[in-house]
């Protein structure tokens, strides 16, 4: 890892920048210098040794800031609040007091921040205003210089050339002079050189002042001479499009190096920088040259500051596009190519510029402007950590000066710092890492053999055998020590190795399964090789475990491993001492209406039975469980059955229920006896479960059959008889009535069995009668009961009837008295065909139209028929007459009116042209001729159906173009909005000081707020283009270009 170690110093204690490998100019009576090794290695001291002539002050720093990381970015808000768009600021100390001076772009004014001994400090802020005007709108770049008269703050700013110019603000003796006591002098645009000037860069060549401005409106580079004060305005010289390339140049860095001066532009629009070459002297020709765009990093970039640390140049840019910070590199020199990288800041919204840099301490920081956010940011480069020895201000540098970490270390010196005999002086330190051999982890030998170790890449070799080569090979055990050199560094290693007996399992101790059913064990107990050892069991990784228990009989691979990688594998058997077969007397069973049953305990030497027998098989003859237990001289093995021996099954307790007259289905109910409980019912085949009852059988014979809980069955045949003698079975059929709540319907019974003679009743026998038909019967849902001598029976009958008759009938009312009202009759109900009476008279239609209002008879008879007399009324209504509320108008063309019409149920307007829609009641009118339009009634309903009205149109052409507004929310010219008459087309679009569009409208009713994104916009003049053609001149469209002032 290369360490770029390095600082800037300025001119005056931190603020001007000045590298410490640069010779500045020296006065002959100072220079810095000491003695440095080339080259040394980590944690080595480094000696140094002050060879500095002329020297009263000293600052030395061996492990300055980093322009490789990441810097670090603090918002300083807004000081005093009186900064409004601050677009560049310049820093300068004055008697061990700090300023900072800001162009107030927003209010044309200059603001000075005083920080006291410190640029870390929190700054005061005074707005020093305009001076009466002479700071000119448009505030763009300013520099502080100094002469024999005292201090000057030059300004250059105006966004055109009438307005375009460059100031001079005097301070006298002192930058903290009170803003009254100072003085502004408008030097003017000097040979009309200047168009919209941005930043500002003013150099000092031995006693004279040169300067250059950048001007952003026609891409060009202006040049001045000042002589040897600034007390005239200086002459000007515009130096053209130095590359050809330039679009809208903003920002200007000037640079100094082997006695060559060089200029740095960065071109916002096309994302470049430029350099400059003017050689020994500014007022050479220079040669110009387009450096790109910094491997893409640069998105219109606005500002640059170039960094000179121990000969290697940087440079720190702002971009507007993306908002951030980011480097640009030389890698072949200050007149080189370039590269470029991103900073990875965020929190900017429009950095505008980028101060000198200045050191504080040993970290480096640079001012931003924020425009948008009216802000002041402060960017910080942290120094590094990898020195043990901090900045000293002693002649003789502290020791030791040690680096821990490899890389290359630049140490500065700077004497008589802020005097004019001011020197610096700078030397890089390379730091190397020792050599790091790597022998790897202690290792060995499988068994009897040798080894070879390899030191890794060096320069030498020394190891503790005494040879002097990169690898060896070694046959004994032992420790093995490697030293390793790169020339000027060394590293050292050790490893120890092994060479080891082989690996045996010969001594693991393996214990079978005994006949008591004892599970087995392996102990692994292995020899040779490295301790400590690995064991694996059946693949799984034990760790330092070497006993594996309660194994069952078979067979188990071994695996183990040393300390150096070795292993050993091997399969160890456990068997089981004896084994027999273990006795099965079965299931729990028993017998079906027998008196024993046989039970078998199998092969073996010895039985014992729970009985007290000793033989083989034995006979149960009783209920009970029946244990054993045989041997076969080793092991025994023991059963138990459950036997039990049952009575027969029997199902003569069955409970049969026939039909007759109370009964209408019969049912079979088991009651089995015998077996052994619980049983199991099939009825016809049918598992029933435990359900012995089967209800709801018709005549005939059913099988049941029961199954006990050993097994045992029984089936048997069930008739279930059906009493003819005392059963009566009867239906009915119905004769509807024949209208709706008619009493004409009738009941007949039909007798399917029984013995007559029979009785009939609806009324549970108060009245009864002998024959099977009852009339006089409504509809109804009726209950019929039957009797004979021995049974009574019953049937259910509904008799529906017809739905009731509905005229259905639907009028229209008379209109306006035109006796045009209407009768539609649409019957319900009943049973149809119907007809139909109007009064007395039948009708052979259902429609009757032509009807006045009054009161009207109709009868309805249906096909049975039945009757429904009805009234109806018929009513005149009286529909208000259609009417527009508009009087006749006029109005100029491209104009509208809403025409607005009431009282209809439904519209339609004609003619249709110009309308918005011809079938409501308030369409828009923009007719471009005189027009009368009628809107009448679709239906007719009104009893006056249409209406006019005459929209007259005039041909009037007029723009009106207002020159300032005033967007403060108090309702009065709040909004830049155009006015006008006869507009056909129209496009608006309004542009802030740098052409940036700020507005656009294609609706000349709509106007500016005065914000921009949402955010208020800055007080001051903007540029508006209007495009505009009057009706019957459309193609012939006009332009007008002007100013609009925003005031608040």
């Amino acid at each position: 890892m290369r360490h770029y170690v390095r600082n800037l110093y300025l001119f005056m204690k931190q603020l001007l920048l000045f590298s410490f490998c640069l010779l500045m100019w020296l006065n002959v009576w100072g220079q810095a210098g000491f003695t440095a090794p080339d080259t040394v290695c980590i944690n080595d001291p480094v000696n140094i040794t002050n060879t500095s002539v002329g020297a009263s002050t000293y600052y030395w720093n061996f492990c300055g800031y980093d322009l490789y990381g990441t810097p670090t970015l603090t918002d300083l808000g807004n000081p005093g609040s009186l900064l409004y768009v601050p677009t560049f600021i310049t820093i300068q100390q004055d008697n061990g007091i700090w300023y900072g001076f800001v162009s107030n772009f927003g209010k044309n004014s200059i603001v000075r921040l005083t920080y006291g001994s410190s640029l870390l400090n929190t700054p005061t802020a005074e707005d020093l205003g305009s001076f009466n005007g002479v700071v000119p709108q448009y505030t763009e770049g300013l520099q502080v210089v100094k002469d024999e008269n005292g201090w000057h703050l030059i300004v250059v700013g105006g966004h055109t050339t009438p307005l375009a110019r460059i100031i001079k603000v005097d301070f006298g003796t002192s930058l903290g002079t009170a803003q009254a006591s100072l003085t502004a002098t408008n030097w003017g645009n000097i040979g009309t050189t200047l168009n919209y000037p941005t930043e500002l860069t003013i150099i000092q060549e031995g006693d004279e002042y040169w300067g250059l401005t950048v001007n952003a409106d026609d891409n060009t580079v202006t040049r001045f001479y000042f002589g040897k004060n600034f007390t005239n305005p200086p002459t000007a010289q515009n130096l053209g499009n130095v590359t050809g390339t330039l679009n809208w140049p903003s920002g200007i860095y000037a640079a100094k190096y082997n006695n060559k001066n060089y200029i740095f532009i960065t071109s916002t629009y096309s994302g470049t920088l430029v350099r400059m070459d003017f050689g020994s002297s500014i007022g050479n020709t220079p040669v110009s040259t387009d450096l790109g765009n910094a491997s893409g990093v640069l998105t219109q970039p606005r500002d640059i500051t170039i960094i000179n640390d121990c000969g290697n140049f940087y440079g720190i840019a702002v971009n507007n596009l993306t908002h951030d910070v980011v480097r640009v590199d030389f890698p072949s020199g200050i007149e080189g190519p370039i590269t470029g990288s991103k900073l990875n800041i965020s929190g900017l919204t429009f950095p505008h510029s980028i101060s000198t840099m200045f050191r504080d301490g040993d970290n480096l920081y640079s001012m931003i402007a924020d425009a948008d956010s009216h802000k002041i940011f402060r960017l910080q480069f942290n120094s590094c950590t990898n020195s043990n020895t901090p900045s000293s201000t002693n002649a003789t540098p502290p020791s030791p000066i040690i680096y821990d970490s490899a890389g290359v270390y630049s140490i500065h010196l700077l004497t008589n710092e802020s005097l004019s005999t001011q020197s610096s002086f700078c030397k890089e330190v390379v730091v190397l890492a020792p050599p790091k051999p790597k022998l790897g982890n202690d290792t060995g030998t499988c068994g009897v053999g040798t080894v070879t170790l390899d030191a890794g890449e060096g320069r030498t070799y020394l190891w503790n055998t005494g040879a002097k080569t990169r690898t060896i090979v070694v046959s004994t055990t032992g420790d093995y020590i490697v030293t390793v050199s790169n020339g000027y560094c060394e590293g050292r290693d050790t490893i120890h190795v092994a060479i080891n007996q082989p690996l045996d399992l010969s001594n693991t101790a393996v214990t079978n399964v005994d006949c008591a059913g004892s599970l087995g064990q392996i102990d692994v107990r292995p020899t040779g090789g490295t301790y400590p050892y690995t064991y694996y069991f059946d693949g799984t990784n034990k760790g330092t475990d070497s006993l594996n228990k309660n194994l069952d009989a078979g067979m188990y691979t071994i695996r183990v491993t040393d300390a150096i990688g070795c292993e050993i594998s091997q399969t160890f058997t456990i068997t089981r001492l004896t084994s027999m077969t273990k006795p099965n007397l079965g299931r729990d069973t028993g017998t079906c209406n027998t008196t024993s049953v046989t039970l078998d305990a199998g092969p073996g030497l010895t039985y014992k039975w729970s009985t007290g027998e000793t033989t083989r098989t034995i006979d149960a003859t009783f209920t009970g469980d029946f244990s054993v237990t045989v041997s076969n001289g080793f092991c025994e093995g023991s059963d138990t059955v459950h036997v039990t021996v049952s009575k027969p099954l029997s199902l003569s307790n069955t409970v049969v229920t026939n039909i007759d007259c109370g009964i209408e289905l019969g049912q079979i109910e088991a009651m089995p006896t015998g077996g052994v409980y619980p049983y199991t019912y099939y009825f016809n085949t049918q598992n029933k479960g435990s359900d012995s009852l089967y209800p709801k059988l018709d005549p005939g014979t059913y099988n049941v059959k029961i199954i006990d809980a050993v097994g045992c069955s029984l089936a048997q045949p069930f008739t279930v008889v059906e009493h003819t003698a005392n059963i009566i079975r009867a239906t009915a059929s119905g004769t509807k009535p024949t209208c709706y709540d008619a009493t004409d319907g009738s009941i007949t019974i039909q007798i399917n069995k029984g013995v007559p003679p029979f009785e009939y009743t609806i009324d549970t026998f108060k009245t009864v009668q002998t024959s099977p038909v009852i009339t006089g019967l409504q509809q109804k849902n009726y209950h019929i009961y039957i009797r004979n001598a021995v049974c009574i029976d019953s049937v259910s009958i509904e008799l529906p009837a017809p739905a009731p008759l509905k005229t259905g009938v639907a009028i229209t009312n008379e209109l306006c008295e035109r006796g045009n009202g209407t009768i539609e009759v649409n019957p319900s109900g009943g049973t149809s065909p119907y007809k139909f009476y109007w009064g007395s008279d039948l009708m052979t239609q259902t429609h009757i139209s032509n009807l006045s209002a009054g009161t009207y008879s109709i009868l309805i008879r249906d096909a049975q028929n039945c009757r429904l007399d009805s009234i109806v009324t018929i009513e005149n209504n009286d529909v208000a007459a259609i009417h527009i509320w508009n009087n006749d108008t006029t109005i100029n063309i491209g104009q509208s009116v809403t025409l607005k019409a009431t009282n209809g149920l439904d519209y339609v307007w004609t003619p249709d042209e110009s309308l918005s829609c011809i079938d409501c009641a308030s369409p828009v009118a923009t007719p471009d001729s005189t027009i009368t339009y009628v809107v009448s009634t679709l239906t007719g309903l009104n009893c006056i159906p249409t209406d006019t009205v005459t929209v007259t149109v005039t041909h009037y052409k007029k723009l009106f173009i207002p020159t300032a507004f005033t967007p403060n929310g108090d309702g009065q010219n709040d909004v830049f909005r155009v006015k006008g008459l006869g507009i056909a087309y129209f496009s608006m679009r309004i542009f802030n000081r740098v052409g940036n569009l700020v507005y656009q409208t294609e609706d000349y009713s709509s106007g500016w707020d005065g914000k921009v994104r949402d955010e208020l916009a800055p007080v001051g003049t903007y540029v508006y283009m209007i495009q505009y053609g009057f009706y019957g001149e459309e193609m012939h469209p006009q332009m007008e270009k002007g100013t609009v002032t925003l005031i608040r």
